[in-house]
């Protein structure tokens, strides 16, 4: 038997349950526009950046 496409689809329903069960929270950075734009390091796909821009 392939225990190794076994394991990865055990794996894999893992990682969906972990999502289920804790999901990711969700960031937003805020800054403006005119000012250095400094984006923090750990930004990941859960974060949004919003710059704000004056009239």
């Amino acid at each position: 038997m392939n225990y190794t496409l076994r394991l990865e689809r055990l794996r894999a329903k893992v990682a969906k349950l972990s999502v289920a069960q804790h999901p990711p929270i969700l960031r937003l950075v805020n800054g403006n526009a005119g000012e250095a734009q400094t984006n923090p390091e750990d930004l990941t796909e859960w974060d949004l950046v919003i710059n704000v821009e004056t009239k």
